[in-house]
């Protein structure tokens, strides 16, 4: 039975896998696909003291730990700006995505290429 599973996993194994060629540079070769933009995925940020953001746990990744919201991909301009009142909890769409904009942590992650 062991021998029957082992073989199988090695059978699908063989079945996924795929050579794709080194890549030179910039030139990633034609087995690597690619998406414009960077992936912004929003996490609730529930901190009323803004002390968190300064700690390096909550950089490296504390940031997740209240809460993913949702994600938006293919932001080309990741650069926003919105004015809220002290104390106000204000919505709108960022990315085409609606959010919470004055209680949000934002990672951004994506490669690029260069011009």
């Amino acid at each position: 039975m062991l021998c029957y599973i082992l073989c199988l996993l090695l059978y699908v194994q063989s079945c996924f896998a795929a050579t794709i060629g080194s890549a030179l540079a910039c030139n990633y070769g034609s087995g690597v696909s690619s998406d414009s933009g960077f992936v912004a995925k929003f996490y609730t940020y529930i901190s009323a003291d803004y002390t968190d953001y300064v700690q390096s746990s909550f950089l490296a990744s504390g940031y997740t730990n209240n809460g993913y919201i949702t994600s938006a991909t293919g932001v080309t301009s990741p650069q926003f700006s919105f004015s809220v009142l002290p104390g106000v909890i204000a919505t709108s769409q960022l990315y085409g995505v609606d959010v919470t904009i004055s209680n949000i942590t934002i990672a951004y992650s994506g490669y690029f290429k260069g011009k």
